[in-house]
């Protein structure tokens, strides 16, 4: 669900050390080498229109450029496609904090308004191909008038395209890519580096942070004894599994993909179309059941004898 992603994504990034690890992992180092990581501090990012329309941005943080702050705008994207005007939305909730920031008068002492580096963060099912580009949504516009355009171009963040270079000691990358890998070798090899990680006694105040948005991610089995939902899970500050027990709940996924298989193939070849339409059934059990079914469909007992609960 979408307000898990958001409430998840949220926590994560309410930790200076953690956009730290976002602006190492994906910023060009031109950029950084620039910019005190120390300062950073998160700003209101709720601003309200001229009409009394409020809108929420998802994260803005602020760090120091030089001897002025830049201000980062981190906007959190969980649609499952790619949003083909989000450089229009961009460029309002931009305009929005500057007209905030003139209102309460917070302009750096030059009196003109500060830079903005734009975010968009997108945890999507689908692979983002929207255009980056404010002037790409624009119609060209007569000659002359070229330079009266608006203009506005935002950095994408891709949970699913990780950058081409490893960087495999940054945080926020490994615990992409803990999300997407299907391995249960490199799911562990990465959990291992994620757990020394937080065992270090100055990142202990993220811990709960990081196990509540790896909880929403880690793939699961449809049922495993002991196991909570992600509606469970919401809001306890329950901790990651151990690394044995993460590496016990792969082998049970393992071992009951593998029944299922098994027992489909079984249902389909003795039983035809009827067989197949007791898939729900067959994913829907844990590895105890799914291997007493096998055991019926050996000794040749009828569909319905098969799926009688006793």
């Amino acid at each position: 669900m979408a307000s898990d992603h958001d409430t998840a994504y949220k926590q994560l990034f309410s930790h200076p050390e953690m956009v730290r690890e976002l602006l190492l992992g994906y910023v060009p180092g031109d950029l950084l080498s620039q910019l005190d990581l120390s300062t950073l501090e998160r700003v209101s990012g709720s601003y309200v229109g001229d009409k009394g329309t409020q809108r929420h941005s998802d994260m803005v943080w602020k760090v120091r450029l030089d001897r002025e702050w830049l201000y980062l705008y981190i906007l959190l994207e969980f649609q499952s496609r790619s949003d083909l005007w989000m450089a229009l939305r961009m460029f309002v909730y931009v305009g929005l904090m500057y007209q905030d920031l003139v209102k309460r008068h917070e302009l750096p002492e030059s009196g003109q308004l500060p830079s903005v580096f734009p975010i968009v963060l997108y945890d999507g099912a689908q692979l983002w191909n929207a255009s980056k580009s404010l002037t790409d949504l624009i119609r060209p516009p007569p000659q002359g008038l070229e330079s009266l355009q608006p203009a506005m171009e935002y950095l994408l963040i891709e949970r699913r395209r990780p950058p081409a270079d490893p960087a495999s000691g940054n945080l926020i990358r490994l615990l992409f890519r803990a999300a997407a890998t299907q391995s249960h070798q490199d799911n562990v090899t990465l959990l291992r580096q994620v757990a020394l990680w937080l065992a270090d006694e100055r990142n202990a105040a993220m811990r709960n942070s990081v196990e509540f948005w790896l909880r929403s991610r880690l793939p699961k089995p449809r049922r495993m004894p002991n196991m909570k939902s992600r509606d469970q899970l919401e809001g306890e500050n329950e901790m990651l599994p151990t690394v044995e027990e993460v590496e016990e709940y792969w082998k049970y996924a393992e071992r009951l993909e593998e029944a299922q298989e098994f027992l489909m193939r079984g249902l389909v070849k003795r039983f035809g179309d009827a067989g197949e339409a007791m898939l729900d059934d067959v994913v829907e059990g844990n590895l105890e059941q799914v291997r007493i079914w096998y055991d019926r469909l050996l000794d040749e007992m009828s569909l319905d004898e098969i799926f009688t609960k006793e």
